[in-house]
């Protein structure tokens, strides 16, 4: 079946290009982790180790041409890191969270004390109402300080509602169950490790900022936190509740904003990358603007930049698997004995076509055409306009049954080369009229022929 025929031409050049693309986004997810360990101060000896190792399998299977083992591993390696990042930020989400969990306990237990004395007619002191708001943003060292004046309070509280005669029963029940089971010096500890009595809210408050504090600036959770602090401080708790309302949704849309940006940082790691795959100058240049918006503020960021890096890429690729198919197709040919010169593929791109016949054959050639991207070849047998010698549909048919065989062959010359050569629409041998075209006469080829020089079989 060697008529004429519609075939797609896959070469090795072509696999690699796509293969390195695969490598980068596998290298973008590493660099998302080793960015992620860094901010966390986070230390994963086994995770480091992956890094070199699979990056090295990904290597070797390239090296090897081993494209279809290539490219499912690079996926499932790049969802791997890139799952291990989210990992791991989860976890320094977790431990935010519980700190800050931590340190509304504390919080909330400087209320219930400043209720139960104001309750038993003792003034709370001015420390005492400070640890309110001053818990929720309080270092470990603060944070100690806090519980000292929790420790005092108690102790307080528990003389008070013993000595006064006045005290009532309830009041006194208070102070009783505040300190049941603990001794002086661990009753601020006591209260600290119990149970959390945060609502659903403020929950969700907790979780939002320990998210933002992740992604977000510093001014940003700064200001937040002191939103948080001084809801706390409220002492009406359909205040705090409106509050805290307005402070999530707040928070929320600074978290989206920063999660977007943090989005298209990465995006532009892994373009920068597979830019570096192609040698344009086009893509040489966005490999250095992007370097230099990364270098900025998040707010420096566009997604222009990326829209245009993926352009970049899909023109780079398509230059570059374009000119590998028609070398790989023209290489094949010179091998088969057809007479190739260097300029043939820049005339082929040019022109959208080809006529390439052996030395000495006059009368018949084979057709190249192709679009611009050479993403689908058709070749055929073509026959001169004015043959040196009669044609008829028999002698036709005899050289398209020959060309048949070649074809075979150049099919399997691509396929040692590490490409291919897949037909996707053919016709039977004789089932369509051989084309004629206009060919070069006999004597201009024997001329050219003595002054164009060697034939060219390695394009």
């Amino acid at each position: 079946m060697s008529g004429p025929k519609v075939v797609r031409v896959v070469t090795r050049e072509e696999l690699e290009a796509i293969g390195r693309r695969q490598i980068a986004a596998v290298d973008a997810a590493i660099a998302q982790v080793r960015r992620t360990l860094r901010r966390f101060d986070l230390e994963e000896k086994a995770l480091e180790a992956a890094f070199s190792s699979r990056r090295q399998q990904l290597e070797m299977l390239l090296e090897q041409g081993r494209f279809d083992d290539l490219q499912p591993q690079a996926v499932a390696q790049a969802e791997y890191f890139n799952g291990e990042a989210t990992r791991l930020e989860g976890k320094a989400i977790a431990a935010i969270e519980a700190a800050k969990s931590r340190r509304r306990r504390v919080s909330d237990a400087a209320r219930t004390l400043i209720a139960a004395l104001e309750a038993s007619g003792k003034p709370p002191s001015a420390e005492l109402r400070d640890v309110v708001s001053r818990a929720l943003a309080a270092d470990d060292m603060a944070l100690n300080a806090c519980r000292r004046v929790l420790d005092q309070a108690l102790k307080a509280l528990s003389t008070y509602a013993e000595a006064a005669g006045g005290v009532t029963e309830g009041q006194a029940e208070l102070a009783k169950r505040l300190g049941a089971g603990t001794n002086a010096t661990s009753l601020a500890e006591w209260l600290a490790g119990q149970p959390a009595t945060a609502d659903a809210q403020t929950k969700r408050l907790d979780r939002v900022l320990a998210e933002f504090e992740v992604r977000g600036d510093a001014s940003s959770i700064e200001a937040f936190g002191r939103r948080a602090a001084a809801i706390a401080a409220e002492a009406s708790s359909s205040q705090r509740r409106l509050l805290t309302d307005s402070l999530i949704l707040d928070a929320r849309a600074a978290l989206d904003r920063s999660k977007a940006a943090e989005a298209l940082r990465e995006e532009l790691h892994e373009l920068q990358g597979a830019l570096g795959a192609y040698s344009t100058a086009e893509a040489r240049d966005a490999v250095q603007t992007i370097a230099a918006a990364l270098a900025g503020p998040d707010a420096s960021l566009d997604a222009s930049l990326a829209t245009a890096a993926r352009a970049t890429i899909d023109e780079a690729e398509r230059q570059l698997t374009a000119t590998a198919r028609r070398r790989a197709v023209l290489a094949g040919l010179a091998t088969l004995g057809y007479e190739v010169r260097e300029t043939m593929a820049t005339a082929w791109a040019r022109d959208g076509r080809l006529v390439v016949r052996k030395p000495g054959m006059t009368d018949y050639g084979v057709e190249l055409a192709a679009p611009a991207d050479a993403a689908r070849l058709q070749v055929r047998l073509v026959g001169a306009q004015t043959p040196m010698q009669p044609r008829s549909a028999a002698r036709d048919r005899d050289h398209e049954a020959t060309w048949c065989s070649e074809f075979g062959t150049l099919q399997t010359l691509l396929a040692e080369r590490g490409g291919d050569l897949q037909i996707e629409r053919a016709v039977e041998v004789g089932a369509q009229p051989v084309k004629t075209v206009a060919f070069e006469s006999a004597l201009h080829d024997a001329t050219d022929a003595q002054t164009r020089g060697p034939v060219s079989r390695s394009l």
